[in-house]
């Protein structure tokens, strides 16, 4: 039933690979059948000496749709100019937890050229958030979307920019109609 598990992150030549500003950056999955508490998730993230530097296993009640996964009580949070590899896991059978399906990528925190100060509006937080994805920082990018469709679901506008980032990272098949995210806390 989760085979069709998707990371939505910039796939280039078949590599999941994105790049944050964040120390804490939150990670977006389209979860294609609905989700249990008796389902267990994890999501890893490790360095480049494979040490953790987060470890999160939960489980959420949600239908199918976007999870958001931030990266909230890691040790020191993502160090700039470091590459880490991660893995989100959906354990479908716990008798068998090798039955499960997983995804798998890399994110590089980078220097933020563009924060200068907090956002007031709307059209300041659409105009970040192109700015991020010219950039190539996709979390951010990616967040700010959601958030502004999410705040105005029939904004069509809205709608064709968060479309138009999953598309440019390869994402065709996740649909922007997909507004409905829960959080894992």
């Amino acid at each position: 039933a989760y085979e069709d598990l998707t990371a939505l992150e910039p796939q280039i030549e078949g590599v999941v690979s994105s790049q944050t500003t964040s120390q804490t950056p939150a990670f977006f999955f389209d979860i294609p059948a609905s989700l249990s508490d008796e389902i267990l998730l994890e999501f890893v993230v490790q360095d480049s000496n494979d040490e953790y530097a987060f470890v999160k296993q939960f489980s959420v009640e949600m239908a199918s749709g976007i999870l958001a996964i931030p990266v909230t009580d890691a040790q020191s949070g993502l160090v700039p100019g470091e590459r880490y590899s991660w893995t989100f896991s959906i354990y479908c059978d716990p008798q068998r937890p090798s039955a499960s399906v997983s995804v798998f990528g890399s994110v590089v925190r980078v220097a933020d050229p563009l924060r200068e100060s907090s956002i007031e509006t709307a059209e300041a937080s659409l105009l970040l958030a192109e700015k991020y994805a010219a950039s190539g920082i996709w979390h951010e990018s990616l967040d700010a979307l959601f958030q502004l469709v999410q705040s105005d679901p029939s904004n069509a506008v809205y709608r064709q920019h968060l479309t138009a980032l999953l598309e440019q990272g390869g994402l065709m098949n996740i649909s922007s109609d997909d507004t409905e995210i829960e959080t894992s806390e």
